[in-house]
């Protein structure tokens, strides 16, 4: 029997071993033929992994990373069983190192880059390979080393692949780390080409958009902006992954020089650019002087406008703006002369003419150019025309034929114009009742008379005229003949005083109901033609309606009217109006009476009554009476009604109910034994005029005596009356 436990070997407590499956050693016991492995992931070996083997040593299976202790006792030949050996620890640790830089994908124009891994816990040493290939099939660098850093040889362009592992003190290699990437790349990117804004450019934008071309392999460019071509100091010094950059804060007027450079992943900067220029303009051009030589010209000149500016650029438009009399604006290029001096010639004018100018410079900033104006502080500068002939025609023997024109009649207007220059035109101007002047050409007949015929006009029409003429000189000198202002005038006769004559007016039905429509038609004829026929009606004197009636066939008028409401009385008279200037009206009213129908009734059959039943037919003191009656119209009832009294004394009216089809009823309480009981039935139909039917039995009446009662009514006959009686009652309640 065993009294003291094995003592553990290998590995040493608290080791870091790279292998899942470790080699566990102990000493042995002289007599064990039998030894008991546990190996648990916690001291308390709660759930360990058993090994029974009669050797003083172990592998274990495959363990997973993590902190495992192991114990061991020993059996011996009688079953004896050792105490267990105090426990020890170890560690298993597979995770390979981790790659920390160059950072996967990266570019790097070090061809002797430094590699560098994170260190793993219990290794001695790392080895670190570098390939062309993801299979390592081609490696271009290896190396073993105990720190966690390697600096490579000399590495070609091109991607690269590399990938490190960690061997442990027992000398167990690990497994490889994944592979990563890095690029080695010792080529510069080419030089970007500047795009905008174009060499020269002048811009009125004070935050310009720099445009430049891609370059072949670059991440990165560096643009320069200065105001000197040597970049000695810039305005604006930037990095960007951009090709275009917006500048920011604005920039000064003055000229800028600009280049760009690009700059790879691996960090090669290529080449500069070619420096160009552009130039920063926000400064309208300014005028110094303007004038205009002649200075007072005539008809006959040509004016020479000129004006001096000066801008900080080029003005490619210089644009001279004119208006003659107020009209529209004209404008025309200038012409660069010298220096800083513009010209433009214009004319010739004609006498009188007013003529304004101002001038618009714009320089060639971009994209908005500057302008400035000169408009003489909003006056304009101007001139007038003026000329040695200020005389116009002479008008004279102005005359009209015939003096007292018709509506049919055309109106010769005549007048003799001389000048000593030629008269070149001479226009009538005329009016009619005071609106808008018309003005048309004269023509010359013979010698110096001239001629115009206008009309024809419309009746009563005032018809005012006067002779413009100029005449032939350059300044075209006119003359006015207004007669002293006051114009010569002369009004339109009319030829036709004949009034319309209307006839054979008639209306059709003559006696017509509420049903009908009412055709009112008329004959109308005038010499002048018939401009409009109007009937004028009213109902119940009520206000009158006028209508325009319409032409049916050669001089026949009609329009159509109503229905109309029985018993309305309809009055009507008729007007036509003729088609001449004057617009003769006549009114046939048939003297004053007007003409005239009243609405009647479509319906005047009274209802149908008949069937006349009471149940039952010998009453007692205990029943009540259900009357019926059979009840029709054909425009429909308005209501049926039963007229009863008891003894000869007054009559009782109660509205009688539709029971069904055409079938009215109604039931009376019981009365007393011996009442003598009359009644008859009334129909009012739902006309106009509500005809009304009475059965009242040839004037006899229908007549029950009341019987009294000597034994109960068998329940069989009872049901029925008291059906009849419910549905009566229903009724009236709906009613």
């Amino acid at each position: 029997m065993y009294t003291a436990p094995l003592t553990l070997v290998s590995p040493p407590n608290g080791r870091i071993t790279f292998d899942n499956t470790p080699f566990l050693d102990w000493n042995t016991y002289l007599g064990a033929d039998y030894y008991q492995l546990l190996v648990d992931d916690n001291p308390s070996f709660s759930s360990p992994v058993y090994y029974n083997t009669p050797y003083t040593y172990d592998t274990t299976s495959t363990l997973p990373d993590g902190t495992w202790y192991w114990k061991v006792r020993a059996q011996d030949a009688a079953d004896y069983w050792s105490s267990y050996s105090s426990y020890r620890s170890f560690t298993v640790e597979t995770t390979p190192p981790v790659l920390v830089s160059p950072t996967p994908g990266c570019y790097t124009n070090d061809t002797t880059p430094y590699l560098d891994w994170n260190g793993v816990s219990g290794a001695n040493l790392y080895q670190v390979q570098v390939s062309t290939n993801s299979q390592f099939s081609a490696i271009v660098y290896s190396s073993s080393t105990t720190a966690t850093g390697a600096t490579s040889s000399t590495l070609a362009n091109g991607i690269k692949y590399w990938r490190v592992r960690a061997r442990d003190v027992a000398g167990y290699w690990g497994p490889y780390s994944s592979y990563q990437t890095f690029y080695v790349d010792t080529v510069a990117p080419s030089t970007p080409i500047l795009y905008s804004p174009i060499d020269g450019f002048v811009s009125s934008d004070t935050t310009p958009y720099l445009d430049w071309s891609h370059a072949t392999g670059a991440n990165q460019y560096q643009l320069q902006v200065s105001v000197t071509g040597s970049f000695v100091a810039t305005v604006v010094d930037i990095e960007t992954s951009e090709t275009a950059y917006t500048v920011n804060p604005p920039l000064a007027d003055t000229t800028y020089f600009w280049r760009v450079r690009a700059q790879d992943a691996a960090g090669n900067w290529g080449s500069w650019s070619v420096t160009e220029f552009f130039r920063i303009d926000t400064i309208d051009p300014v005028f110094t002087s303007v004038s205009h030589s002649p200075t007072s010209p005539n008809d006959a000149d040509s004016v020479t406008i000129s004006c001096d500016i000066i801008d900080i650029s080029f003005l490619p438009d210089v644009r001279l703006y004119v208006r003659v009399n107020g009209g529209s604006w004209s404008n025309f290029a200038m012409s660069y002369v010298s220096g800083d001096t513009f010209s433009y010639t214009i004319g010739m004018f004609n006498y009188a003419d007013v003529v304004e100018y101002y001038i618009i410079a714009t320089d060639c900033a971009a994209p908005t150019p500057n302008v400035g104006m000169d408009d003489n502080g909003g006056l304009y500068y101007n001139f007038t025309v003026v000329a040695s002939d200020v005389t116009g025609p002479t008008i004279e023997s102005v005359q009209h034929e015939p003096l007292t024109p018709t509506d049919i009649q055309n109106v010769n207007v005549t007048c003799i114009v001389t000048d000593p220059n030629g008269v070149q035109e001479v226009k009538l101007f005329y009016r009619v009742d005071q609106g808008a002047w018309v003005n048309i050409s004269m023509t010359l007949l013979s010698g110096s008379t001239y001629n115009a015929t206008i009309g024809t006009f419309n009746y009563d029409e005032l018809i005012e005229y006067y002779i413009y003429a100029t005449d032939d000189y350059v300044t075209h000198n006119s003359a006015v003949e207004d007669n002293s202002g006051l114009y010569y005038t002369f009004t339109i006769l009319s030829g036709d005083v004949i009034l319309p004559v209307i006839s054979s007016i008639s209306h059709s039905p003559l006696i017509p109901t509420e049903l009908d429509s009412i055709v009112i038609t008329c004959d109308a004829t005038d010499a002048s033609g018939i401009q409009h026929v109007l009937v004028y009606y009213r109902i119940d004197g009520g206000s009158w309606i006028s209508s325009y009636m319409t032409l049916t066939t050669g001089d026949t008028y009609s329009k159509t009217i109503g229905p109309y409401d029985y018993n309305e009385v309809i009055e009507y008279y008729i007007r036509a109006i003729d088609n001449s200037a004057n617009h003769n009206i006549v009114t046939n009213d048939n003297g004053g009476l007007y003409y005239s129908f009243t609405i009647i009734s479509s319906d005047t059959t009274n209802p149908t009554i008949n069937t006349v039943l009471y149940d039952p037919t010998t009453p007692n003191e205990l029943d009540s009476i259900n009357i019926t009656c059979y009840a029709f119209d054909a425009s429909g009832l308005l209501f049926v009604s039963l007229y009863y009294r008891v003894n000869d004394g007054t009559w009782i009216k109660v509205d009688m109910d539709l029971l069904s089809g055409n079938i009215y009823g109604t039931l009376l309480d019981p009365f007393s034994a011996g009442d003598h009981i009359e009644f008859y039935i009334t129909a009012t139909d739902n006309s106009v005029v509500q005809n009304i039917a009475t059965n009242d039995n040839g004037g006899l009446y229908y007549s029950i005596i009341i019987i009294k009662s000597t034994t109960p009514l068998p329940i069989a006959y009872l049901i029925p009356m008291i059906t009849m009686f419910s549905v009566i009652l229903v009724l009236r309640k709906r009613k």
